[in-house]
């Protein structure tokens, strides 16, 4: 009996990753990221619709792995990490923008001062 359990379990982990990689796929087409082609920005850099693309991911993820793994929690805090480092990414990168715009600015009225 146990082993009809696993063999079921193990054929249902397979449909959803199948289901998963298919909703990943939707994802890069809807928001035309790619991660494997848009990987040049390096860990602490955001690709334009990255954020929206991962997102999509994570409600596959939600959606048909996590009601049939033996182990949700890894996945949510998998899910949970990378948000707070996407989030991370996009408040480091909108400091930087803020200041590089400071900076050009003050450079553009630093001859009226004078």
């Amino acid at each position: 009996m146990r082993r009809i359990e696993c063999v079921k379990n193990t054929r249902e982990i397979a449909i959803a990753r199948e289901q998963r990689d298919d909703h990943v796929a939707l994802c890069t087409k809807r928001y035309g990221y790619d991660p494997k082609v848009d990987s040049k920005l390096g860990p602490s850099g955001l690709a334009p619709r990255e954020r929206e693309w991962g997102e999509c991911v994570y409600q596959g993820i939600e959606e048909y792995l996590i009601p049939r793994t033996l182990s949700p929690g890894i996945y949510r805090q998998a899910i949970a990490e990378d948000r707070k480092l996407t989030e991370a990414s996009k408040v480091q990168m909108d400091r930087l923008e803020m200041e590089t715009r400071q900076d050009m600015m003050q450079r553009g009225l630093g001859p009226l001062r004078r």
